[in-house]
């Protein structure tokens, strides 16, 4: 089966004071093995980064971010990750 590619955008947000937001999350099958995430998900039809870094914060906890620009906000990047459907 061939991969499937997702333009996604993620976020980490910093206040002025150095501190950064992570979520903290497990899979339901492995209740006792949390891992730490980033904020985002997926651009919707026609959207940019910048947008989805945006919205991505305040559909997901509620809070509105300001970006900052990006040295190079079109490097090219993949990651790799093995996803698999879970219901609770």
């Amino acid at each position: 089966m061939s991969p499937t590619l997702r333009r996604t955008a993620r976020v980490v947000p910093v206040t002025r004071s150095g501190r950064v937001l992570l979520l903290s999350g497990c899979n339901p099958r492995r209740p006792k093995s949390p891992y730490w995430f980033m904020i985002g998900g997926a651009l919707e039809t026609g959207e940019n980064h910048e947008d989805a870094g945006t919205r991505e914060p305040f559909e997901e906890i509620g809070v509105e971010v300001a970006t900052a620009p990006l040295p190079n906000p079109d490097l090219p990047a993949m990651a790799e990750a093995a996803v698999a459907a879970v219901t609770p």
